[in-house]
């Protein structure tokens, strides 16, 4: 694993409406993204996004407003999904005071009418290019794999796949993201040239 310190904290707010007739859906989720754009404008420290239908997070606008508002989970209801975040400075060292603020940031919100507004109690670590830290991974691996070698011998070797896998995170600690990659080794006699391994379907 290579651990990271991340860029920013995140909170995930869903923006629901239930009204009947989806034009007043829409009007009411408007509404009320505008209160939070407003909201985040007056507040530096806050930054907006919002998932669009391809899950990917786009900074809010107006222009983005109607192109991310989709069909809730029941009937008659239409959703839109917000990631609301802050940076994390690097003089602090928890993440409980940045968790709290952007959770009252969703709370001082006000709901359009038949609008509702959930946030998820887990606040997420983000990297800005996570990718970035691929080549370093990759370098850790050949390490530590080497470091195995050296201790068998020059009479062994290792065979090493998944190098080519997509890069992978989880967070480890309060404020930081561990990196890896699913990878596996094997160890060979150096005598032994070539290996054979049965593909399952």
């Amino acid at each position: 694993f290579l651990e990271k310190r991340g860029d920013f904290l995140l909170l995930e707010a869903r923006v629901e409406n239930d009204s009947r007739e989806l034009s007043t859906r829409l009007s009411e989720i408007k509404a009320t993204l505008e209160k939070f754009k407003t909201a985040a404008e007056n507040n530096p420290q806050i930054t907006l996004g919002i998932v669009d239908d391809s899950d990917f997070v786009r900074p809010l606008s107006e222009s983005n407003f109607s192109d991310s508002i989709s069909y809730g989970s029941r009937p008659d209801t239409s959703v839109a999904t917000l990631k609301v975040k802050t940076e994390i400075p690097e003089n602090v060292i928890d993440s409980y005071k940045l968790a709290q603020m952007l959770s009252e940031f969703v709370d001082s919100i006000e709901e359009e009418d038949r609008t509702k507004i959930t946030t998820y109690d887990e606040i997420s670590v983000s990297v800005v290019d996570p990718f970035q830290y691929r080549v370093q991974v990759i370098k850790q691996v050949v390490s530590e794999v080497k470091m195995v070698t050296n201790g068998l011998g020059p009479e062994y070797r290792a065979i090493i796949t998944g190098l080519d896998k997509e890069l992978k995170w989880v967070r480890s600690g309060d404020l930081n993201l561990a990196f890896y990659l699913p990878y596996e080794y094997e160890i060979i006699p150096d005598t032994l040239h070539s290996i054979q391994r049965v593909i399952e379907d």
